[in-house]
């Protein structure tokens, strides 16, 4: 015959006079609901986590030029780090790619008169 885990019995777990008379197995008990915890928690963080990438189509820390405007932390723990926009960088960035449009552009009309 099953005990139902609900009757009352002196070694039921689930009511609290147990824990009262066996109070050295407070701590195992906390341990295991923190790990059941982090069993589920730790998953579901490391989704939405900015250093796991879990597609093919995400970019490349050289192509990530938009972070220069608006800044995110990608670390997996963050303390006291804080990001400002870098605006000269920014528009550095793009005078480099302003001249590098122009430099093709000159070399294809070189090209087209020869």
């Amino acid at each position: 015959m099953i005990r139902p885990f609900c009757k009352y019995t002196k070694r039921n777990p689930f009511v609290p006079s147990f824990y009262v008379k066996n109070y050295e197995v407070i701590p195992i008990v906390m341990i295991a609901i923190l790990d059941v915890f982090m069993f589920t928690f730790w998953p579901i963080r490391t989704l939405f986590n900015t250093d796991c990438n879990l597609s093919r189509n995400t970019l490349t820390p050289g192509q990530r030029t938009h972070l220069l405007i608006h800044p995110r932390d990608t670390k997996l723990l963050h303390f006291t780090q804080v990001l400002e926009p870098n605006q000269e960088l920014y528009d550095l960035y793009e005078d480099m790619k302003k001249g590098e449009e122009e430099q093709k552009n000159k070399e294809i009309k070189e090209k087209e008169e020869h």
